[in-house]
């Protein structure tokens, strides 16, 4: 009788240390803001930039792999309408950074599909950067978009 007591525990501990269905989750830190823009003037933000950087955060399992793909505007809408403006993302323009100390920042294509693997910690940052290009004749006032992140686990 003993015995049981004993090997209960242990079997606890490893069906407790086993990945569970939840641990993986996206979420949305910051908006990808390019501020005030002067007509005409072609103004960048890149994924480096630590207040104008859009920023989402990712967590899974370690040494497992996430697919990324991202669904990206070709421009901008004024709010309340009447006007576009011309949005584009380039090679280097997402980030991918994991949080533990020896993560290495690798830039790729948010156009591209990605397959990352996760082999330094459980989550990461994907920072994204773009360009807007206002015409010389721009109608002033506040344009938005949407970028839509999915995300895979494997």
């Amino acid at each position: 009788m003993p015995r049981c007591p004993r090997v209960l525990p242990l079997l606890v501990l490893f069906l407790v240390a086993r990945p569970l269905a939840g641990q993986s989750f996206v979420t949305p830190i910051q908006d990808l803001d390019f501020g005030v823009v002067i007509r005409g003037v072609t103004t960048s933000v890149a994924p480096t930039d630590p207040v104008r950087r859009g920023r989402f955060y990712v967590k899974h399992i370690l040494n497992q792999q996430v697919g990324l793909r991202f669904t990206l505007p070709s421009r901008l809408d004024r709010v309340g309408g009447g006007a576009t403006m011309p949005i584009n993302f380039g090679a280097n323009d997402l980030m991918i950074q994991g949080t533990a100390s020896n993560s290495v920042p690798e830039f790729f294509n948010p156009h591209g599909n990605q397959n990352y693997k996760l082999d330094t910690s459980p989550d990461i940052y994907l920072n994204m950067g773009g360009q807007v290009s206002p015409a010389a004749n721009q109608p002033t006032g506040a344009y938005i978009g949407t970028i839509t992140l999915t995300c895979t686990f494997f």
